[in-house]
């Protein structure tokens, strides 16, 4: 017996080995964190850097497409304007005539004559002397699509 009781004791684990083993498993996790957790943030903080680099060049994208687009609307407005004034100053020497009835082959430059002879005066009430010579161009616009199939129903 006294053997089994020298035996157990030598697997007895007293308060200070165990105070000790305790706190080589704690200093040993400590390590392990210590080595751990500014790994993981290096590696976090390169890659916010990385994005943050991304997110700065796409911000410099989309400031230089504002730009872009910027300048294109004023483009489209500059044009809009040009193009206005380029209807407007075509329409100063020219005018349309709807219903103007030209008969056959028939010169329309005769046929607007005798309209404007026949339907518009001077200031004084006089007839308004117009010549072919005084016009430049007169011909026949094609009729819309419309009106063409309107015709067609009536007759």
């Amino acid at each position: 017996m006294p053997e089994t009781r020298s035996r157990s004791s030598t697997n007895i684990i007293t308060n200070e080995e165990l105070d000790l083993m305790i706190t080589e498993a704690v200093e040993a996790a400590l390590q392990k964190t210590k080595e751990f957790f500014p790994k993981k943030i290096a590696e976090m903080q390169k890659v916010c850097d990385e994005q943050q680099l991304q997110i700065d060049k796409l911000k410099e994208q989309v400031e230089s497409n504002n730009d872009v687009n910027s300048n294109c609307k004023q483009d489209i407005r500059n044009l809009t304007i040009s193009i206005n004034n380029l209807e407007q100053y075509s329409r100063r020497s020219n005018i349309r005539i709807n219903g103007l009835a030209v008969k056959g082959n028939g010169e329309c430059k005769e046929a607007v004559c005798a309209f404007i002879r026949s339907n518009l005066k001077n200031k004084d009430g006089s007839v308004l002397e117009v010549n072919e010579r005084d016009i430049d161009v007169a011909h026949p616009l094609p009729s819309s699509p419309t009106s063409t199939s309107t015709n067609s129903k009536s007759t």
